[in-house]
């Protein structure tokens, strides 16, 4: 059994000996003493080969954790690496290693040819570019996400890609690929014309003769624009995905792109509304990432994109969707600023799981309302900014909001954010259930509601900004039976120290707390779990 790889970086130089087996054993065993006595020796000869390189141990030990525990079968696996150089015995594992991956896990790693050197590449964005291209394969009974972060955590386990950042719950939120890998990937795209990356400097002519063969264009330069234009109309019509890391004036011809699935112009400043005309004729596609750009509004006809699945609009100057939005019936993930206003009719889009951020005071009552009827909903961000003086007004939002939440049976992230001058208290005695909710967050509120208690069971995330924690307060959070990450801020100068019982919080490996007072602060009696770290902050944010 492969054992998890948590660590994001690997050293460069070469380890002795006995780190080579330790680091060897582990990754395959899980310890340094369960290699079985028949496959000793051939390990032995195995890690020769490798020469104490971290990358090449990793890789040939997720090679063998699926391989049985034969020696002649291990001894296949030595005999493939040969004798060379050093060199030539990285680019052998590395091939080997790419080479025994299943096909569709070979197509997911070429993708990641697209990205610069050392890039950070956010898992959730991967995953949905991965299945807006068609390369995660249906699976019975679980949805496409679940599907790619396990094609995501394979990759991981096989050390073809690197954790950039591991959370509280060894959940991998992105990752790198060494530049090891990434040179091998961008070997082989190239030759099957799976990838096509115009780097900096670089003479945008190179792909004159095989243009017709493109289907996936990432630029990391700023002459992108000389080369579609020089690609005629039929060329165009082969080109699958658009992805920018740099400035990009526009892209030319924008209606010809007819195979297009992902378009990402992600923080281009110098996109404008003029440069995303005839957006609506891109029929096929399926991501579309116009954040940090300077477009201010969307075609009237958007919903001619009917395969549409993500829509990233934050960041941008967009104040308000066409009412045409509604129609996306295949819309699965929008992301938008605090600002935006929504048509009435969200309901209509009933395949919708993550929504950020929805905003009380841009939007009607009768849109809270309709939220109720995305059952499919799993990420919801709301900020709530009705004025605390506006009472009826503010119950008339709390009720319907309420009602509507406990409407969003699949629900399982809920981040409610007041705005400056507004408070959340309207939500304090309302009746709330969240079956499958595991992360929460409220930004401000008096006290911690009643509703957040034990019965919340599948609850790991909490974050609460309030004045003040009571003994019986706390109590109900000691008792949340499976939570792992707690952040708790208290704004009430007068609050008292706080004892934690020893059977409470015994999941939680790790917390923030914040107060205003040095006279404030936890005790626990006993501490929740071996993994648990406790950090604490006074008001001046200076840790103790």
């Amino acid at each position: 059994m492969l054992q998890p790889q948590r660590g994001s970086h690997l050293q460069n130089g070469p380890l002795s000996d006995l780190d080579s087996q330790r680091l060897f054993f582990r990754r395959i065993f899980g310890s340094d003493d369960g290699c079985p006595t028949q496959l000793k020796r051939i390990s032995m000869d195995i890690l020769k080969r490798c020469r104490g390189l971290p990358f090449a141990i990793l890789t040939l030990a997720s090679i063998l954790a699926d391989v049985p525990m034969l020696a002649e079968k291990w001894k296949q696996v030595h005999n493939s690496i040969g004798l060379a150089t050093p060199g030539e015995n990285m680019n052998r594992i590395l091939s080997l290693s790419f080479h025994d991956l299943p096909n569709h896990l070979k197509t997911c790693l070429l993708y990641l040819s697209i990205f610069p050197e050392d890039y950070v590449i956010e898992r959730e964005q991967l995953v949905w570019r991965w299945i807006a291209e068609g390369f995660i394969p249906e699976t019975r009974g679980i949805p496409l996400e679940g599907v790619g972060s396990a094609c995501f955590n394979e990759l991981i386990n096989r050390s073809m890609i690197q954790p950039a950042d591991v959370q509280y719950d060894g959940t991998v939120q992105s990752c790198r690929v060494h530049d090891m890998i990434l040179e091998l990937i961008v070997s082989i795209s190239t030759k099957i014309n799976f990838v096509a990356v115009l780097h900096k400097d670089q003479d945008e002519t190179r792909f004159t003769d095989y243009k017709t063969k493109v289907r996936r264009l990432a630029h990391q330069s700023n002459c992108i624009e000389k080369l579609l234009e020089r690609m005629s109309r039929d060329d165009l019509s082969h080109i699958r995905s658009i992805i920018s890391f740099d400035y990009v004036k526009g892209i030319p011809h924008l209606g010809d792109f007819q195979a297009l699935r992902v378009l990402d112009l992600g923080s281009c400043r110098s996109i404008e509304n003029h440069h995303i005309e005839n957006l609506e004729m891109l029929y096929q596609l399926k991501y579309l990432d116009l954040s940090r750009t300077s477009i201010s509004e969307l075609p009237m006809q958007i919903d001619n994109l009917r395969y549409l699945e993500t829509l990233d609009l934050r960041g941008c100057a967009i104040e308000k969707l066409p009412a045409s939005t509604v129609r996306l019936q295949n819309m699965q993930r929008l992301l938008v600023n605090r600002s935006v206003k929504f048509p009435d009719e969200i309901g209509h889009m009933q395949a919708l799981q993550t929504l950020l951020f929805v905003s009380m005071s841009c939007n009607s009552i009768k849109f809270v309302e309709e939220l109720s009827k995305l059952i499919k909903m799993r990420v919801l961000n709301i900020t709530f900014s009705k004025p605390v003086d506006m009472v009826d007004e503010v119950r008339k939002y709390t009720d319907s909001l309420v009602s509507s939440l406990n409407e969003l049976f699949n629900l399982e992230s809920l981040k409610i954010d007041p705005e400056e001058g507004c408070s959340l208290d309207s939500l304090m005695g309302v009746y709330l259930t969240f079956g499958c909710l595991k992360k929460l967050v409220i930004g401000y509120i008096s006290r911690i509601p009643k509703w957040i208690n034990p019965s919340m069971y599948n609850l790991v995330h909490l974050e609460l900004k309030v004045d003040i924690v009571r003994e019986e307060d706390l109590h109900s959070l000691e008792l949340l039976p499976c939570l792992l990450y707690l952040q708790l801020e208290m704004t009430d100068g007068s609050s008292k120290m706080l004892t934690v019982g020893s059977e409470g919080f015994r999941c939680l490996r790790e917390s923030q707390f914040i107060w205003k007072n040095d006279g404030m602060g936890l005790v626990f009696l006993e501490v929740p779990c071996q993994s648990f770290k406790h950090c604490i902050f006074t008001s001046e944010l200076t840790k103790q």
